[in-house]
């Protein structure tokens, strides 16, 4: 069978007629994909990297200014 990848490298990441394994539902055959971990994980690893950074930013600036507030609050109790 044989197959053109929606997704293209330069350099190509193989040689026109190299052997690799595929990925498809038998019932659809036009939605196979190469077999590999960048053309299967990559996008999403990526982006659920992107979406967590601002995530664990939020958590880290809520936590100073949390901090922040109780150190004011008891000091100002002390006085």
């Amino acid at each position: 069978m044989r197959f053109t990848d929606g997704i293209g490298n330069l350099p190509p990441e193989y040689e026109v007629g190299a052997q690799v394994d595929v990925l498809y539902n038998p019932k659809d055959v036009d939605e196979a994909r190469i077999s590999s971990w960048v053309r299967l994980w990559l996008a999403p690893t990526l982006l659920t990297f992107v979406g967590t950074l601002p995530i664990l930013i939020g958590i880290g600036v809520a936590w100073a200014v949390r901090r922040r507030f109780k150190s004011h609050s008891f000091l100002s109790r002390a006085a």
